[in-house]
């Protein structure tokens, strides 16, 4: 059966399943009317935008281009030295703001950037930037882990790296952790990375920083796309997109297919998924959009390979002992979209999002030493409900003396979890542990305000606070047991302040300071053998010192920063000998882990038929105190001063592309990434995973066949000189000094076939 005849009758299986949620709201407030600004900063004038995205994936829609100087349409003062690249980040304010008025560390990557790389996977094209880690344990896109500042520890914590969909969380419920497999570069506007705390303005999981993709939604002339991949381990696929606008009407429609074996044996994906939106202009003041998807997948999972494996079967073998596992899963979801602009300086906007996830799947793991010959299958059914809404107004307004911007809102989320497991002897068939069936709830309410003062042309002012009440709890359904966070630490006030001196026209520097927080996710708080009710929130206090420079020529960024977390939430699989020789796994908290380092980037374009980027970044993520360590009895050995794992110390980027006549483009990239301490290995006592470097090449011809439609041709060969690394690798959570690592691919091929037609 095709991958389309399989798609479509798996949906026709699931009819009626997009539920009506949409809820409507109307948010009232009045404020005299904004005077028209007399003078414009100069960097504002129109410019050669090529090297970046001018047009904005309607985050929001202008409000007063005669307030907001990151959108002014005035005439310009004397032409100044170097042209605005029209860089506009939305997510690190909750509105549009010039990048170089940002105070925090802020990358922009634009539809064009994506068509230019020829990547498929979104954490593929952010691990080219800088600050950002990315590693994938099966080769395959279900494997990808992100984080940026230090999180990646590999211990499997929830994620500490908020990513949003359009503004719609795509952080799981039960893990933390985000699904890559899920989002398509084919159908990505624009993605905005903001790095450091921003728990102001965005609550839960923003502690490390923010990602931030926005969809395409076919506004302007109408557009089709049709295209086709193929590559190494059998790699199939194709997307279709569609769009444009109408009248009052734009809308869009985009569908994905992708079947592939991958590296590893059994690593096999499959995964079929249509989207859709539309956006109706109701009068000059009012729109409305609605828009929805389902995505239905099939993974399986390889293992790790110890090294005697890897010797005796090969890189690309899939352990023995995990037969069977996989994980099957769909979801579905469903966004409302409402903004109102009464005045010339207000917006109003309501966004209302429901999605579901049911997963079924099986992991087996060796839980006793020596092993056995079959190890246990443990058995999972889960579904997953979310429903959010979140409303926001934003008032601009003028002083003789500078420009205010008002922002304020509420978020409110709500997810509900029923989770069955069971367990199997692979050997025996008989039941291993006694099951579980456990129903969780997760409950957030915040408000939240923020404030950015431009003082002349020079100075921004900005501050901004956050308060979250939260709770988690659950019950087994099978003992009665209950478990319940709902206290005075589960309440969160999240400040940050900020000042941008904007010291040319094409440069600026800021210092900004911002607390931050991450609350346990349902699978810490449950932990792997009952509830872990000693587990804190944990918190963040962060200072950070930059500088930006935006010429036509050249992009540069320079960071520095410090992130002290207290309670620091980390999976530690050497405490509470409970089973004799072996540990009973769980997170535990760590009292202080500072997070501290820099990160430079730059883009230089001396021709316009040149681009060299390179990037570096060094991360120093050390526990300064566990509290643990100075209690009498305690089992659990002193982590002072220990390194957190996985994320190394140095890594970097750095490429080069070309355009050539003849519509050809060519493109070199390197990513270099440092030795680093394995998972689990929280005491540095065993050898690093070692450092390595892969290099990728990109060739394009895209030529234009008349006036309306192009076509492009991409052949890409990843890891050019065939290194043999691997990006992950520790040391195994139930058995002592046994580590299991995950190959990563070798040399591999990937070729594409597009066609857009434009009206």
């Amino acid at each position: 059966m095709s991958l389309l005849d399989r798609f479509v009758s798996r949906v026709a299986a699931k009819s009626g399943v997009f539920p009506a949620t949409l809820c409507l709201g109307a948010l009232l407030c009045s404020l005299a009317a904004a005077d028209s600004l007399a003078d414009e900063i100069p960097v504002d004038e129109p410019a050669d935008t090529s090297h970046a995205d001018t047009e904005l994936a309607e985050p929001t829609p202008e409000v007063d281009k005669s307030v907001d100087t990151s959108l002014a349409d005035t005439e310009p003062e004397s032409a100044p030295a170097a042209l605005n690249v029209g860089e506009v980040s939305v997510t690190a304010t909750r509105a549009e703001r010039d990048v170089l008025e940002v105070p925090g560390n802020v990358t922009v990557i634009n539809r064009e950037q994506i068509e230019q790389s020829g990547l498929r996977e979104v954490p593929e094209l952010l691990r080219r930037m800088t600050g950002v880690h990315v590693t994938n344990l099966t080769g395959s896109p279900d494997g990808y882990a992100m984080e940026v500042r230090g999180f990646n520890d590999g211990g499997g914590n929830g994620s500490s790296t908020l990513v949003l969909v359009d503004g719609r969380r795509m952080n799981e419920a039960d893990s933390g952790n985000v699904d890559w497999s899920r989002i398509r570069l084919d159908n990505v506007e624009r993605i905005e990375i903001v790095r450091g705390p921003a728990s102001a303005a965005w609550g839960d999981n923003a502690i490390g920083g923010v990602v931030q993709i926005f969809t395409r939604r076919g506004k302007g002339d109408a557009t089709a796309t049709l295209k086709g991949n193929f590559g190494s381990y059998d790699n199939y696929g194709g997307s279709l997109y569609a769009g444009g606008t109408q009248g009052p009407v734009t809308a869009s429609l985009f569908a994905d297919g992708l079947d592939s074996d991958n590296y590893r044996d059994r690593s096999d994906f499959w995964s079929a998924q249509v989207k859709g939106d539309v956006r109706v202009e109701l009068g000059e003041n009012l729109s409305v959009a609605v828009s929805g998807g389902y995505l239905e997948d099939e993974r399986d999972r390889p293992g790790a390979l110890s090294q005697q494996q890897i010797s005796m079967y090969g890189r690309r073998a899939a352990n023995p002992d995990t037969v069977g596992d996989e994980l099957k899963r769909d979801r579905y979801h469903i966004d409302g979209r409402i903004e109102w602009t009464p005045r010339k300086n207000m917006l109003f906007t309501l966004r209302p999002y429901y999605q579901e996830r049911n997963d079924d799947g099986q992991i087996t793991s060796v839980v006793t030493w020596p092993p056995p010959e079959h190890p246990v299958a443990f058995l999972n059914d889960t579904k997953i409900e979310t429903f959010g809404v979140n409303p926001q107004g934003q008032i601009d307004h003028k002083w003789s003396w500078g420009t205010n911007r008002l922002i304020f809102g509420t978020d409110i989320l709500r997810d509900d979890i029923r989770r069955d497991d069971t367990s199997v002897n692979t050997d025996t068939g008989m039941q291993e542990y006694l099951p579980s069936n456990k129903k969780s709830k997760r409950r957030i309410y915040a408000g939240y305000v923020q404030d950015e003062l431009q003082v002349g042309k020079q100075v921004t002012l900005s501050a901004g606070l956050r308060y979250d009440s939260t709770e988690v709890s659950g019950k087994d359904l099978i003992n009665g047991d209950r478990f319940e966070t709902a206290d005075g630490d589960d309440d969160f006030w999240s400040p940050k302040a900020g000042i941008v001196w904007r010291f040319r026209s094409d440069a600026s520097a800021y210092f900004s300071y911002a607390r931050g927080f991450r609350m346990p996710n349902v699978d810490e708080a449950f932990g792997f053998f009952g509830f872990n009710e000693g587990l804190d929130p944990e918190k963040s206090d962060s200072y950070e010192i930059g500088a930006k420079l935006r010429r036509e020529q050249i992009h540069f960024d320079l960071t520095l920063y410090r992130l002290d977390v207290k309670d620091q939430i980390l999976f530690n699989h050497e405490i509470d000998a409970a089973f004799g020789l072996f540990a009973n796994p769980r997170s535990v908290n760590i009292d202080k882990v500072r997070h501290q380092g820099v990160e430079v980037s730059t883009r230089i374009f001396p021709w316009k038929w040149l681009e060299i980027y390179g990037s570096y970044t060094y991360e120093d993520n050390e526990i300064q105190r566990d509290h643990f360590s100075i209690e009498l009895g305690e089992v659990r050995p002193s982590l002072d001063g220990k390194r957190l794992p996985i994320t190394p110390e140095h890594r970097g980027n750095f490429g080069v592309n070309l355009t050539l006549p003849y519509w050809i483009e060519l493109g070199f990239n390197g990513n270099i990434t440092g030795s680093r301490y394995m998972a689990n290995d929280l005491l540095n006592e065993f050898s690093k995973l070692s450092s390595f470097a892969v290099f990728d090449t990109r060739a394009a011809f895209r030529p234009k066949i008349g006036k309306h439609v192009r076509l492009d041709v991409i052949f890409r060969v990843n890891n050019l000189l065939d290194n043999k690394y691997e990006e992950f690798g520790g040391e195994r959570t139930f058995v002592r000094n046994e580590f299991g690592f995950y190959p990563s691919p070798t040399r591999n091929y990937m070729g594409t076939i597009a066609v857009t037609v434009t009206r």
